[in-house]
């Protein structure tokens, strides 16, 4: 699944995750296959890093980053997020206390 398409088959003990990002509509911010793990010569995907549809668009950048070797065979992920702010349009609100209370029955009336 993760592991790209020619990555194995996803192993029985992780259906319950399978399940859960099925569930929450997650997706991996990760490309298929990208290798998070790398022992001699071995390579795997095993850590994976999810988000909510909404925020997988606003992703900015999600990879491994080797600049932040930490001395593990696991590889770090680095993920960025736009977590700006789109300000709204606002209309002026209606002052009701100046509102004529006469002319706005008869507009109503008609």
């Amino acid at each position: 699944m993760w592991g790209g398409p020619d990555g194995p088959r996803t192993e029985a003990e992780a259906e319950d995750l399978v399940e859960l990002i099925e569930d929450f509509d997650l997706t991996s911010t990760l490309a298929p296959g990208t290798i998070t793990y790398e022992e001699g010569s071995r390579q795997a995907t095993i850590d994976l890093c999810l988000a909510t549809l909404g925020l997988a668009d606003r992703i900015i950048r999600s990879e491994v980053d080797r600049s932040l070797d930490h001395d593990s065979d696991l590889l770090p992920i680095v993920t960025s997020l736009d977590i700006s702010v789109k300000e709204l349009n606002r209309e002026p609100s209606r002052n009701w206390k100046t509102v004529d209370e006469k002319r706005l029955k008869d507009s109503i009336r008609r």
